[in-house]
């Protein structure tokens, strides 16, 4: 397929209309087109905003204050002048505008105070994620996905869910399994959480997401490192890290690591299985 046919078929792909042929042929372009592929996350941050958007009720008394406005206004009349008023405008299309300007304000102030709290809930959740990591990583995945509606689902089949495999999908290190895969709806993104096992039964949990992680670490200390030839974002967490690099147009955020070998390694691994 062409990158028009498919810029045709994004939505109804996105949707999971296709028919399975059809959705494999898309997906199989969009792994080796970036300009399709940011198309399509552009849908999903669309959707993901359209279902958080409430619209604010306006107050109880805006309809009275709004007539009490248009009979003041009716009342001014140009001083000193004898020029003819201009023509009057109906009384309807004046209340019409003024409701307009009144619900589109009201509206920009709660979307912004919404999305400000929705990043504040997120930043203390996943610092409470976080924290419990470090104590019983079973017990972190249970609230996170608790939290945000995890769907348990087999690795192969993530791709119906959020439109591409994930990238532990075709192996991991020696010594590590998928122990469990979620996909998750975080505030500004749905991100798949791969919870993986070491051989000597520790954990590491891998995001696959398309928002930036910022306020998942909020409050903790960053540091910018080469992993394995590229830039990615370090955090420390206690006696582990936590490390984030690009990948096309997402983002894969592996917690629970022990040190930036082990990051290079994972990167290395996940890329070569993967690649663009």
């Amino acid at each position: 397929m062409n990158c028009s046919e498919v810029q045709e078929s994004l939505s109804a792909y996105y949707d999971g209309e296709l028919s399975d042929k059809k959705c494999v042929r898309v997906s199989h372009h969009l792994e080796g087109c970036s300009h399709c592929e940011k198309d399509l996350t552009g849908f999903k941050k669309l959707a993901t905003m359209t279902s958080e958007l409430r619209m604010p009720s306006p107050p109880d008394n805006i309809w009275s204050r709004l007539e009490k406005q248009l009979e003041e206004g009716t009342r001014v009349r140009p001083a000193d002048t004898d020029r003819p008023l201009p023509t009057s405008v109906p009384k309807w299309l004046v209340l019409a505008a003024a409701i307009l300007i009144t619900v589109g304000i009201g509206w920009l102030t709660y979307d912004r105070r919404f999305e400000h709290n929705e990043r504040d809930r997120l930043a203390a959740e996943f610092a409470g994620y976080l924290d419990e990591f470090d104590r019983d990583p079973y017990k972190a995945q249970q609230i996170l996905v608790a939290k945000y509606g995890g769907k348990t689902v087999d690795v192969e089949q993530v791709f119906k869910h959020v439109g591409y495999r994930p990238a532990v999908a075709n192996g991991l290190l020696v010594g590590y399994r998928v122990e469990s895969a979620h996909v998750m709806t975080m505030p500004r993104c749905k991100c798949v959480e791969c919870f993986c096992t070491r051989d000597d039964g520790s954990k590491i949990a891998i995001f696959e997401h398309d928002d930036e992680e910022s306020d998942w670490f909020r409050g903790r200390p960053k540091r910018a490192e080469i992993c394995n030839g590229i830039e990615c974002s370090v955090v420390e967490l206690g006696g582990r890290i936590a490390v984030t690099w690009k990948r096309g147009t997402r983002q894969i955020t592996a917690i629970g690591l022990r040190d930036l070998d082990e990051a290079a390694k994972l990167r290395a691994m996940l890329e070569k299985n993967n690649e663009f």
